[in-house]
């Protein structure tokens, strides 16, 4: 019987302290493996929100983003309008500007015109001016003279009278001479 306990008993036992000894492992074992597997729950979980609350975050991020391009776009649009609405004006100004300097310089020329039209005037006039004023100095030179002439045929007509009242006193001299003589 030493025989079958040393060959029974001592690996049964050494069977039996195995069992126990895996059971309390096996245990310990499945434990572990639950906290492991709790830990990588909750660090799954963990990551889980993490990663939920960043896409929150990032969509949130992505609508600030959005309307700041969004109101980027319509700063863009609005001053391109406005670039255009100044450019618009701008050769608006430019064709009026062109206008009101083909008007004035029609207006120049037809000024010029005028002032030529004037001036041709003036010369024509300042012609007739002078040519009346060497007329009117022959016509003073020719009044001086027929004043002179005036003045020297009144001198002779007086002489011819004063000649003619002596001729008249003579003859009546010579008619009263003859009278008394005869």
């Amino acid at each position: 019987m030493k025989k079958t306990l040393i060959y029974f008993g001592f690996p049964l036992l050494a069977c039996l302290a195995f069992v126990g000894y895996y059971l309390s492992f096996r245990s310990e074992l499945n434990q572990k493996e639950e906290d492991k597997k709790a830990s990588v729950e909750a660090a799954r979980k963990a990551k889980l929100e993490k990663e939920v609350k960043e896409r929150e975050n990032a969509q949130k991020e992505a609508i600030k983003l959005q309307a700041i391009r969004k109101q980027e776009k319509a700063d863009r649009e609005a001053l391109k309008a406005k670039n255009e609405q100044q450019l618009a004006d701008l050769k608006a100004d430019a064709e009026k500007a062109q206008r009101e300097r083909d008007r004035l310089e029609s207006n120049v020329k037809r000024t010029q015109k005028d002032i030529d039209e004037q001036n041709v005037l003036i010369s024509e006039n300042e012609k007739r001016r002078d040519n009346l004023n060497k007329e009117q100095e022959h016509l003073r030179a020719l009044v001086k003279a027929a004043e002179s002439n005036v003045r020297g045929l009144e001198a002779v007509l007086l002489k011819i009278d004063a000649a003619e009242k002596a001729a008249q006193e003579a003859a009546r001299a010579a008619a009263a001479a003859r009278r008394n003589n005869s």
